[in-house]
Order: C-alpha cells, then structure tokens, then sequence
C-alpha cells in the first residue's frame, strides 16, 4: 500500500526552505551594506597645504642703535648743560669748558663747547649763523629718537685734505631740539682714526636731551 506524502507536511518543509533562504539573503545583504559603508578605502586629499607666508617687518632707518657699540668705560665722566637741557659722557682725561660759551656772529649769536684730549677735540655749537667746516673728511647725518641722538648716515668727502695738528675732522651735521640748532665738530690726528672715530661713537651715542 503506497504511503502518500500530507500536505501539511509538504507545507511546512517549503517554509522551511524559504526560511533559510530568506535568512541567508539577510546576511549576504547585511554583510554588503556593512562593505559598503565601512570596507571602503577612504580617499585622502592629496592637495597641497596653502603655503604660510611670514611677514618680516623691515625697518627703514639705518640708525646705529648705542647698544651696537661698545660698552662706555667706568671712568668717564658725564656732562649736563641745564641750559640747553642736554648730557653726553666723554673720557675722564679730558678737559671740558664748564658752560656755552658766546660768540658774536653776523645775524644770530651762536655759543660753543669744547671738550677736548690729547690728540681729539669736540666742539658743540648751539644757534650759530653759520659753519664753514668745508673739506671736512667725514660728515655725518643725525636724528633725535626720544631724545637721544642717532647717526643715520656716515659719508666720506672725496675733496679732503689733511693739515695742522689734528688733520682729520668729522662734522654732525644739524639737528634740532626745542626751536635750537645744534651742529658738531670734531677733530683728531689721521694716524690714530680708528681709535679717535671709536671714541666719537661712544660719545654720539651717549648724548641727548632730557628737555
């Protein structure tokens, strides 16, 4: 007697089928939406970096800053006029006039001080009319920064001729402060230069004015 298969059977092994196929679609489709999202390799900007650009601010003054030069000696000696309200220090073996001295010119009356060594001399001119230091070796442009007084520029006179005792001279060309002018000379030997324009620097720097 042939055995016949129930339909209830047959029914449930068809689910069945359809049950793992339908979980093995889940996975395969689960496991392609996970490669999607994360297996890619992800794409790295191979743009170059914008360039940083550093800005260096350039001063336009060529004034020798006192810190340059050589530190002053301990044993010179500081000299403040009241008068004009200015102060400069300078070798302590030098003579120096104790106030501006006047001298009659045609027009303004201009007065001096001398400071002086054995081979050097620095003249300080206040109000003078004139000045004729013309074939001077050097001359020497000055500003006044907060004060102090700063050398901008040092020529040199092609048309120098050296004579007398101190054959070199150097001129600080004018410079004002509080409705005065002011100009400078200074003389030294030309077989000590070095030494005597060192001594100048140091002097320069440590002018100015405290009025």
């Amino acid at each position: 007697m042939n055995q016949q298969q129930s339909p209830i059977t047959g029914k449930s092994s068809s689910l069945k089928w359809l049950l793992i196929i339908l979980v093995v679609i889940v996975i395969l489709g689960g496991g392609y939406c996970a490669y999607a999202r994360y297996g890619k390799t992800s794409t790295i900007s191979t743009s170059p970096l914008p360039a940083v650009t550093t800005k260096v601010s350039s001063s336009t003054s060529t004034a020798v800053s006192p810190s340059t030069l050589a530190s002053i000696p301990a044993d010179w000696k500081t000299y403040t006029n009241s008068q004009y309200g200015f102060s400069f220090q300078y070798p302590g073996d030098w003579n120096i006039s104790d106030k501006m001295q006047s001298r009659g010119q045609t027009g303004r009356l201009g007065e001096s001080l001398v400071v002086s060594g054995s081979n050097e001399s620095l003249e300080i001119w206040a109000n003078q009319a004139s000045f004729g230091l013309e074939g001077s070796k050097y001359y020497y442009k000055v500003i006044l920064a907060n004060g102090k007084l700063l050398v901008t520029s040092k020529d040199t006179d092609a048309l120098f001729q050296p004579g007398g005792d101190q054959d070199g001279q150097v001129v600080i060309d004018t410079f004002d402060n509080n409705k005065d002018s002011y100009i400078m000379a200074y003389g030294y030997k030309l077989s000590e230069e070095s030494l005597s324009l060192d001594k100048l620097n140091q002097i320069l720097s440590t002018f100015q004015f405290t009025k």
